[in-house]
């Protein structure tokens, strides 16, 4: 049973009316104000400003079930902040998005890729039902979304509780290559990946894989293990200094990295797997060899989820929710048991053969 007190403490909502109130005008106005309506309507540019300044300093957001549920759909969705420059075909973003588009087709959405030079200019009624935010965005702009509105799933990027996302685990991935390392005999352990980049704004994925790589480590009980030390980069600085700790597994925030690695010990005679393993996220570039063991995404089922999730928003007024999909390891040449293990598996075998032949 609720405390009386609850209700007294709970924070009023705010509505239209509330904003009008403070700003002396009819709700009407703050209506047609925050819908931007512009035709048969018009008030003074500094009431304009007034109105938006207060919703914005009450922290107002609209009752966007009801809101998506009265609008009139223009059955186009946009995709903000992709770009082929930066994502070549086939690679994670591409696939995933590939997927998301084809199940937004399949519900009768046109989905365009789009790339205004003012983002805001999509929050006119009309403009579109809703929007997929690839990569990273100003948080600022998302709340411009919420404001109005207008749905949005971020696609392959970790939200705040009251967004819609789609998102691998990382951490999961990262615990699960860990498993692997430690079940093929290895102890010692490096992290080669891009912590440095905490500071500043960046993916959701760089703070998880490095967190969750610290955290399975101590799980496994493993002592000492080694997060970066160079940029990515710089492969063999890190390599030389990982040695010199007897690291004889790595884990790679991305194939990139896992590849740099892979040169800078073919060009310091350092073995794979002989010597080092390596296991990295993504597989984006099937033509290296030799394949690397790899973190995979499965983008099938997140593109179409991305799709789902906006269009329940659009169509049903659901509310915003975040879903996060395990990754799979897949097997490659750059995992085997640590050379002196092998040697004494090795042994191990012989004298057993020995054994056997002498009986």
């Amino acid at each position: 049973m609720k405390s009386a007190g609850s209700d007294r403490n709970r924070p009023e909502r705010v509505t239209q009316r509330t904003i009008a109130e403070r700003c002396g005008v009819q709700v009407a106005t703050v209506s047609r104000v925050l819908n931007n309506v512009k035709s048969g309507f018009s008030v003074l540019p500094e009431k304009r400003e007034q109105i938006l300044a207060t919703a914005r300093e009450l922290g107002y957001m609209p009752n966007s079930a009801a809101r998506n549920l009265r609008r009139s759909r223009s059955g186009r969705i946009v995709v903000l902040g992709y770009s082929l420059f930066w994502d070549p075909d086939d690679s994670t973003y591409s696939q995933m998005l590939r997927h998301c588009i084809e199940e937004c087709n399949r519900h009768g959405y046109q989905v365009d890729l789009v790339f205004p030079p003012d983002p805001r200019e999509l929050l006119a009624p009309g403009a579109c039902d809703g929007a997929v935010i690839v990569n990273l965005m100003r948080r600022n702009l998302n709340r411009e979304f919420r404001h109005y509105g207008i749905p949005y799933v971020l696609m392959n990027s970790r939200g705040d509780e009251d967004e819609a996302f789609v998102t691998a685990d990382d951490r999961g991935g990262i615990a699960l290559a860990i498993r692997r390392l430690c079940e093929l005999g290895h102890r010692r352990l490096a992290y080669f990946g891009a912590s440095n980049l905490f500071k500043g704004k960046t993916h959701s994925s760089v703070q998880d894989r490095f967190e969750g790589f610290l955290d399975a480590c101590r799980t496994e009980g493993l002592a000492d293990p080694i997060t970066e030390t160079a940029e990515e980069t710089d492969a063999e600085s890190f390599l030389e200094h990982i040695l010199s700790r007897n690291v004889t597994g790595v884990v790679s925030y991305n194939q990139l990295g896992g590849i740099l690695l892979y040169r800078a010990c073919r060009k310091m005679g350092v073995r794979v797997p002989e010597d080092l393993n390596i296991i990295a996220f993504n597989r984006l570039f099937d033509f290296f060899e030799p394949h690397l063991t790899t973190l995979v995404f499965d983008l099938e089922s997140m593109g179409k989820a991305t799709a789902k999730l906006l269009i329940d928003q659009i169509e049903h007024g659901a509310e915003p929710r975040g879903i996060t999909f395990p990754l799979s390891l897949e097997e490659g040449e750059s995992t085997a048991p640590p050379d002196d293990a092998r040697n004494y598996q090795k042994t191990l075998l012989s004298s057993f053969d020995k054994t056997i032949a002498s009986i």
